[in-house]
């Protein structure tokens, strides 16, 4: 579980404020700060689109270890015909990349895995091609952004 100082050491504060007004990180923290894999697994089975946006916003030395529930979320039964939260997990893989990429490599390959077999789910996830365009393409691109395409 990623410690206080790994939320916060990647940056000195500035006036004493840890976040820097850095409200998305104050949330990302709030959120998800002491939390397990299975009850961080909980908050992207209640409302994946919601809370996958705290990921966005976490410092590296966090990102993995909570980019792996949202993966064994994507991966479970319990996101079947969650499209926005498939649809947000191409999101974070894009914006995240160059994190994921050069991050710990049990997590990059479950990203990649993840990404595959999302990439060929989209009726599964109940996404509509027209809203939300073609998830095998996403994936693809991901991947290349992975450097695994």
């Amino acid at each position: 579980i990623p410690t206080q100082e790994d939320w916060l050491g990647h940056k000195r504060p500035v006036d004493g404020d840890p976040f820097y007004q850095d409200f998305d990180l104050e949330t990302a923290y709030r959120n998800f700060y002491g939390k397990t894999h299975a009850e961080a697994f909980a908050l992207f089975v209640d409302n994946a689109i919601h809370y996958q946006e705290d990921v966005f916003w976490m410092p590296e030395r966090c990102i993995g270890f909570y980019l792996l529930a949202y993966v064994h979320y994507m991966d479970s039964e319990l996101s079947h015909g969650d499209s926005d939260g498939a649809n947000c997990f191409f999101g974070l893989v894009e914006f995240r990349s160059v994190d994921i990429r050069n991050g710990h490599p049990e997590v990059r390959e479950a990203v990649i895995r993840t990404l595959r077999r999302v990439g060929q789910a989209q009726e599964w996830y109940g996404a509509d091609p027209e809203h939300y365009g073609s998830f095998a393409a996403r994936s693809e691109a991901c991947l290349a952004l992975l450097g695994a395409a």
